[in-house]
């Protein structure tokens, strides 16, 4: 079914993966963030288009930024695409101004993403995404799990379009004959991302035909590797009650990647780096361990404290 030729497909393989990796349930909740671009605009038709196979009760977000003069007019397009669909759409306004970074504008989406009242939140993310985002980790110095990259899921979250290629989506637009908003900021060479995308991924292909699927599937080895690694570490022992204490022997026997998922589960913030200060810590060779927001690893009578301080 997956190899099945032209675009009218689309919404047969997007049927089949939202079955497979259980995006949702029929009568549940989904949202559709739509930006105004492409990608968005034929997720949202696709799923409008397919609503009786899945069943999802759909409605649409649309966050303006407050970076670009055309956000309200993107918003405003947007909009109107859902009431064209019959559907319910929420407007969020920020003024974030034409300076903020990437991470100020995740954050602004998150923070609206999660107020919304529903099951689950479809974003248009793509193989192409994904394949840039893997790049992008890679660059970064990422561990494993952080190759793991984007999910079909991940808590409300969900991505219909993670194994599709761009060009599907390019192809359906067409065949459907979309109109929808371009996003100059989507070329700007200040972003990393575009510099991957426009630059990097293209000259990667040259070299090597088929490096944006590879590097996707990279992805799904390393999300497979990563819930092995979870599932082990979630059968290490579990501190209740602070102070929390792990036995100096049950760390020790503990692989690294086993020990790093089983401490950040109560450490969000301890880094790959950091398990070799702890490493050091219990041979004795340094003395209490300081992390952020006020996190001490300390070694007391054969075991590992871990102290909150106020």
């Amino acid at each position: 079914m997956r190899g099945a030729a032209g675009p009218g497909r689309l919404r047969h393989r997007v049927g089949e993966y939202i079955a497979q990796n259980e995006l949702w349930s029929s009568g549940q909740t989904v949202v559709v963030a739509c930006s105004g671009g492409m990608d968005s605009v034929v997720l949202l038709d696709v799923l409008a288009q397919t609503q009786a196979w899945h069943g999802g009760v759909l409605s649409v977000v649309t966050i303006n930024h407050g970076t670009r003069q055309e956000g309200p007019l993107d918003a405003d397009f947007v909009t109107k695409l859902a009431a064209d669909h019959g559907l319910d759409c929420v407007r969020a306004d920020f003024e974030l101004g034409e300076h903020a970074s990437e991470a100020v504008c995740r954050e602004a989406r998150r923070e609206v993403f999660d107020g919304l009242d529903a099951d689950v939140v479809a974003l248009a993310h793509h193989r192409d995404d994904q394949a840039e985002t893997v790049l992008l980790r890679m660059i970064s110095g990422t561990s494993s799990r952080g190759l793991a990259a984007m999910r079909p899921r991940r808590d409300r979250i969900v991505r219909p379009f993670l194994t599709e290629e761009r060009q599907a989506l390019v192809a359906w637009a067409a065949f459907r004959g979309l109109s929808w908003r371009e996003d100059p900021s989507n070329r700007d060479p200040r972003f990393t991302r575009n510099r991957l995308r426009h630059e990097v991924l293209p000259l990667l292909e040259e070299i090597r035909p088929g490096a944006s699927r590879a590097l996707a599937r990279l992805a799904g080895i390393a999300s497979a590797e990563e819930d092995v690694l979870a599932n082990l570490a979630a059968q290490a022992p579990q501190p209740q009650t602070m102070p929390l204490r792990w036995t100096l022997a049950w760390v020790r026997q503990t692989p690294d990647p086993i020990l790093f998922r089983a401490l950040v589960a109560h450490l969000p913030s301890l880094t790959h780096g950091q398990i070799q200060e702890i490493r050091r810590l219990i041979r004795g060779e340094t003395g209490p361990l300081s992390l952020p927001n006020g996190v001490v690893l300390q070694v007391r009578n054969r075991e590992l404290v871990c102290l909150i301080q106020p």
